[in-house]
């Protein structure tokens, strides 16, 4: 019986080298590492996404249309929304920057208005204004912590009508910053609204 010759293409094969291997593997692990953190950083910034803030505002409007069918009558009912601090709300102090309370308030005006007096605002009766905001903070809101802003009517005079909101931790219960917000409603011919004719209006 003939002896198998050993197969001479195969032995001239080079294999790689432990450190060559080694140096592959590592490289596969840290393209797959960096993948996952481009991948949580993107979605850890969802809010600052292009259209986001319209899609946020839009649920916060339909919000408050729902309560508005509710047909509630309390003049001075609190509106309460929950948030979280993710990465694209902190500043470079790793809390909530000053322009997002500014934005999160946005959500919370038009959740409480639409609520409270949307009947006119939908059917485009009247048209509101904000004609200013005053801040006061008080503590930090930390990365990731949940927090609730509560907004409802602080006061009014023969022209404006005063929102107070207050942004609490939820659990701590602490109160993180207080801000108002200077409204005015006007006809579409530019008229403005007195405060109690808006709420006789309103039921």
């Amino acid at each position: 019986m003939e002896r198998a010759q050993p197969n001479c293409e195969l032995s001239k094969v080079e294999f790689p080298s432990s450190t060559v291997v080694l140096d592959m593997a590592v490289s596969e692990y840290v393209g797959y590492t960096l993948k996952l953190m481009a991948v949580a950083i993107i979605l850890s910034n969802y809010k600052s996404w292009p259209l986001v803030y319209h899609i946020r505002s839009y649920f916060a409007y339909r919000k408050g249309v729902n309560r508005l069918r509710e047909k509630r009558k309390d003049l001075f009912h609190i509106s309460v929304q929950h948030h979280r601090l993710w990465p694209d709300d902190m500043d470079i102090y790793f809390h909530m920057s000053n322009s997002s309370y500014n934005k999160v308030l946005d959500y919370a005006r038009y959740s409480h208005v639409t609520g409270q007096w949307g009947a006119p605002l939908i059917k485009k009766e009247l048209f509101i204004y904000n004609a200013g905001i005053q801040t006061l903070f008080k503590k930090e809101i930390p990365p990731f912590a949940k927090f609730l802003v509560e907004t409802r009517l602080l006061t009014w005079n023969e022209k404006w009508v005063f929102l107070v909101s207050r942004f609490v931790l939820e659990k701590t219960k602490v109160t993180a910053c207080i801000c108002t917000a200077k409204l005015v409603f006007k006809r579409s011919n530019g008229k403005t609204v007195k405060p109690e004719d808006l709420f006789e209006l309103c039921g």
